[in-house]
């Protein structure tokens, strides 16, 4: 405007994207147990247990099925907030 008078716009974005967390039951929770597991070794070969019940020379899971019914399932979703635009007119004189 003039050299004692300086004028200034702001504008802030919060939350923009607005996106949100989903909440599931993952492979990593203690709570997914697993049915009729398939162990093989590192060929791919399965292996069957022994006569002491032990896996000898498994490395990997080939097959198994859930056991938990909410497996992979969004159980809820927890909320960011809401999106919000703020914007401001500052004059210094």
């Amino acid at each position: 405007m003039t050299e004692k008078i300086k004028a200034q716009f702001r504008l802030e974005f919060f939350n923009l994207f607005n996106t949100p967390h989903y909440n599931y039951n993952d492979i990593l929770s203690p709570a997914v147990n697993f049915q009729n597991p398939v162990y093989g070794d590192a060929s791919g070969n399965v292996v069957v247990p022994n006569a002491n019940k032990t896996l000898v020379g498994a490395t990997q899971i080939l097959s198994a099925t859930p056991s938990a019914g909410g497996y992979g399932k969004i159980n809820s979703i927890t909320e960011n907030g809401y999106r919000q635009i703020q914007y401001a007119l500052k004059f210094t004189f």
